[in-house]
């Protein structure tokens, strides 16, 4: 490929992706391509560009990024079943014993992308497209005229699949990414330890992975010891440290704030009611006003 799609221009595409393209389109059995079928074509396109191989009828039989010209009508229709869903197989270079799942799913102007590593991880990769973002005229003078936006399509697939996907892959075989997710679990845990309370809950908003990590009763037991210097609760005595370390957190916060109450000046104390949103019926609240 000697243009990557999200280079993409009114004037010129990749040459892989006009090809498939003009064979499809030029087969006497062929009908007017859908903007759907043309999609679909994109995602291949995009996942040959990331180093994965489409598998044509089963593991052993793989489409080299090279061949994705041989792409034709008869294999746009056994990838489509009967619900009007498109079901491709694909395995990542170096790692073809793992099979990966990608289902298309046509919504309207819309379709959704679900990709699954069966045999590794249980969790789905979702995202869903405005394909007519994309695709803009299937019935365009010149192929690239077809298409607008690629690099923001490219962009967001490497993000929210192909990424996770790697990350994931690696994971599994002992191999670190560029990603976090991709990063062994005990070094995760170092890092976000040097993190403050509010960015790591940031972090755990971030996928399924990182959230289930951060929910372990390990990590708050050291989050605890790191953040909770000076309290009298034995940590023996409780297993719940999620639980302790919030409410014992939020004692230290309110301790100190009414420490700036006694200390700062009034201005000081109306930004920290602010922060804090403390609540009309305060006692402090009719004293001040």
């Amino acid at each position: 490929m000697n243009l990557a799609l999200a280079e993409s221009t009114q004037e010129k595409v990749p040459s892989v992706l006009e090809d498939i393209l003009k064979r499809i389109s030029s087969d006497e059995k062929s009908t007017n391509l859908k903007q759907t079928d043309i999609f679909l074509v994109l995602l291949i396109v995009l996942l040959s560009e990331n180093g994965f191989f489409l598998v044509a009828d089963n593991q052993a039989d793989t489409i080299e990024p090279q061949c994705l010209q041989l792409i034709d009508n008869k294999h746009l229709s056994k990838w489509k079943i009967s619900t009007g869903v498109y079901e491709l197989s694909f395995v990542l270079g170096g790692f073809s014993d793992s099979l990966i799942k990608l289902m298309l799913c046509p919504l309207g102007i819309s379709s959704l992308i679900n990709v699954v590593i069966s045999d590794i991880s249980p969790e789905v990769y979702s995202v869903c497209f405005p394909v007519s973002r994309y695709v803009v005229d299937p019935e365009a003078s010149t192929i690239p005229m077809m298409f607008n936006d690629l690099k923001h399509l490219s962009d967001t697939f490497k993000t929210r699949i192909i990424t996770p996907l790697k990350s994931t892959l690696l994971n599994h075989y002992g191999y670190s990414s560029a990603s976090l997710v991709g990063l062994p679990e005990e070094l995760i845990i170092n890092i976000l330890l040097y993190l403050p309370i509010s960015n790591i809950i940031n972090v755990a908003k971030t996928c399924r992975k990182l959230s289930l990590l951060l929910n372990n009763e390990c990590f708050w037991h050291k989050l605890f010891l790191r953040d909770i210097s000076s309290t009298k609760v034995s940590l023996t005595d409780c297993q719940e440290y999620k639980t302790l370390y919030r409410d014992m957190y939020t004692w230290q916060e309110n301790s100190r704030n009414r420490v700036r109450c006694r200390t700062g000046s009034f201005c000081d104390y109306l930004n920290v009611c602010e922060y804090y949103s403390f609540p009309t019926n305060n006692p402090m609240w009719n004293v001040m006003f």
